[in-house]
C-alpha cells in the first residue's frame, strides 16, 4: 500500500469486483453542496464531539474544523472545488468521503461520515497476536506498532511484535484507539481500529491481515466462532458469502503439538479432500487472499459424522465458518 493516493487510484476498479470495504466504495460518486455545509460524524450512531475534521486536496488540508457535541463541524464560504472530506487525523482513510463544492448552489446540506467506517476490533486490553492470511501464516514477528489516540491521532504508546507475533501494550482506558502497523508491505499505512471494552468476553486481539491495492482488511479470530467438529475423515466445498466457489484455497491440519501433519489446496470447484488423519484432535486451517482465515477445531473419529464440510469463508473483516452439511 501506498496511501491514501493509491487507494484513490484503484477504488473503483477493485471494489467493484470485490465488493469488499465501504472504505473503497465512497469514492466512487461525489456529493454534490453549495459553498455552506456541514459534517455529521457519528461513531455506531452516537454523535463524536471534539474530532478535528478537514477538506482535503490530494495531501494538502484546505480546511480545518472541530465537531460539536453533536459531533457536527460546519464549513462555510468553501470555494467551487473537489474535496476529500473526513477525520483530520492519520487513519482517514477509513472514512474519507468525495465532495464537490458548486458556488451556484444555495443548500445547507449535512454530509454524514461514520468515524471509522468500518467495525473495529473488539478487545478488553491492548494485547494480542497479529497473523498475515494472505500467506497462511499464523504469526508475523518484528512488526512495527504504534498505538495512536482515536479522536486526536497522537501516539501514545510504540513497540513490536515479538518472534511469535505476539504484542503487549500499558494498560489503557476504555475507548478507540488505531494500531499502526509502521513496517507493513511497501511501508504501508496500516491502521487498524479497536475498541477497547472493559466487559467484554474477548480477552485479547488475535488479528488476521491482508493488504490488497484497496487497502488494509484485518478480523479479530478471538470474536469468531470456532466449533468442535467430529469427523471420519475431512473433505469439503469453499464458498464465500453468496455461495460462489473459492478455488485454490490452502487447507492445512496442525496436531495437538502445532505441527503441521497434512495440507491441500481446493480444486477449480472449491472442493477438497478427503483427506485420510489417523484418528485424533487437529486443527483445521483454511485461507486465502482477501479472506479472513478459517480456524477451528476437528475431531477425526473413525465412528464419527461421515458428512463433508460446508467452508464459507467471509471476507476480512467478516468471521469464516465450517459446518457439516
Amino acid at each position: 500500500m501506498q496511501g491514501v493516493l493509491r487507494v484513490l487510484v484503484s477504488a473503483l476498479t477493485l471494489c467493484a469486483v470485490q465488493a469488499v470495504s465501504s472504505a473503497c466504495i465512497i469514492f466512487s460518486d461525489p456529493i454534490h453542496v453549495g459553498s455552506n455545509f456541514r459534517l455529521r460524524v457519528t461513531d455506531r450512531g452516537r454523535p463524536v464531539p471534539s474530532l478535528p475534521v478537514a477538506l482535503f486536496h490530494g495531501r494538502t488540508v484546505k480546511r480545518r474544523a472541530v465537531t460539536d457535541r453533536d459531533g457536527i463541524a460546519r464549513f462555510v464560504n468553501v470555494p467551487e472545488e473537489k474535496f476529500l472530506a473526513g477525520p483530520d487525523h492519520p487513519a482517514r482513510s477509513w472514512s474519507l468521503v468525495t465532495i464537490e463544492v458548486h458556488s451556484n448552489r444555495n443548500s445547507q446540506a449535512t454530509i454524514p461520515v461514520r468515524w471509522p467506517d468500518v467495525p473495529p476490533a473488539v478487545t478488553k486490553s491492548l494485547t494480542g497476536v497479529i497473523g498475515e492470511s494472505r500467506l497462511g501464516e499464523l504469526s508475523q514477528p518484528g512488526l512495527a506498532l504504534e498505538l495512536l489516540d482515536g479522536r486526536s491521532g497522537r501516539v501514545l504508546h510504540a513497540t513490536q511484535t515479538n518472534e511469535n507475533g505476539a504484542f503487549q501494550f500499558p494498560a489503557v482506558g476504555r475507548g478507540l484507539y488505531f494500531l499502526h502497523i509502521g513496517d507493513a508491505e511497501d511501508g504501508g499505512d496500516g491502521y487498524i481500529p479497536v475498541d477497547v471494552r472493559p466487559e467484554t468476553d474477548v480477552p485479547a486481539l488475535r488479528l488476521a491481515l491482508s493488504w490488497t491495492d484497496c487497502g488494509l482488511f484485518f478480523a479479530n479470530l478471538a470474536e469468531c466462532p470456532r466449533g468442535d467438529l467430529r469427523l471420519a475423515r475431512l473433505s469439503g466445498t469453499v464458498t464465500d458469502a453468496s455461495d460462489g466457489v473459492i478455488a485454490e484455497a490452502a487447507i492445512v491440519l496442525v496436531d495437538e503439538a502445532g505441527k503441521e501433519v497434512q495440507g491441500t489446496r481446493s480444486d477449480s470447484m472449491g472442493r477438497f479432500g478427503p483427506l485420510e488423519l489417523a484418528a485424533g484432535r487437529y486443527e483445521l486451517r483454511i485461507v486465502r487472499a482477501g479472506f479472513t482465515l478459517l480456524e477451528t477445531p476437528v475431531t477425526i473419529d473413525p465412528q464419527g459424522d461421515q458428512g463433508p464440510l460446508d467452508v464459507r469463508l467471509g471476507l476480512m473483516g467478516a468471521c469464516s465458518t465450517a459446518k457439516l452439511r
